[in-house]
């Protein structure tokens, strides 16, 4: 698909997604087309993590998105395709076309870092995700090594604690479960070494 060097209204970027197989997000009237490929690790702790979280939130008021639950950031004027995504209680949803829908109230994002996406992830998008109400915590996650980073919210004056964890003995809050690290990176190269 080529995109045109231009600046596109939003109802512009919902029918170019409508036509689209890939994932394209939207900054600010600029697109930005996704890569539809990701590693084995990245892969892999997806699943895990959603897996984990699909176990522990089950008896909860919360759902477990994949890569393909786009995200509408009002403030920044951004719609995101994040890694994961957990949206508790009823998901406000901005809708365009039967097809598309924009979640507006995230409880959880997750970004796999890679080489191409880590400085967008720690810079543009997460000075973006703190403008999110809703958001109550925000984690990267390592493909490359072990390390997961927590940012999670303490108030409503957008004060947020940060935790890093790199030990694989170790757990890390995410929303309401506890997760220990080495179940994240369950069957990466990372623990075979």
């Amino acid at each position: 698909m080529k995109i045109k060097t231009q600046k596109y209204t939003v109802d512009e970027y919902f029918d170019i997604l409508q036509e689209s197989e890939k994932r394209i997000e939207f900054i600010k009237g600029d697109l930005r087309v996704l890569d539809d490929y990701a590693s084995e690790n990245h892969e892999l702790v997806v699943v895990n993590l959603a897996t984990i979280l699909n176990i522990c939130l089950e008896e909860k008021d919360c759902r477990v998105y994949g890569s393909h639950r786009l995200i509408h950031i009002p403030a920044c004027q951004k719609f995101y395709f994040p890694d994961l995504v957990v949206i508790c209680g009823e998901p406000e949803r901005l809708e365009r076309s039967k097809n598309i829908v924009a979640n507006l109230n995230p409880t959880i994002i997750v970004e796999v870092l890679s080489e191409s996406t880590e400085k967008n992830d720690r810079d543009e998008k997460w000075h973006c995700y703190q403008k999110v109400k809703s958001l109550k915590q925000y984690l990267l996650v390592s493909q490359d090594k072990i390390r997961v980073e927590s940012f999670q919210r303490i108030n409503d004056l957008n004060e947020w604690i940060y935790t890093d964890v790199t030990d694989t003995e170790k757990k890390i809050l995410v929303g309401e479960c506890e997760v220990l690290l080495k179940n994240i990176y369950k069957k990466t190269d990372l623990l075979k070494s």
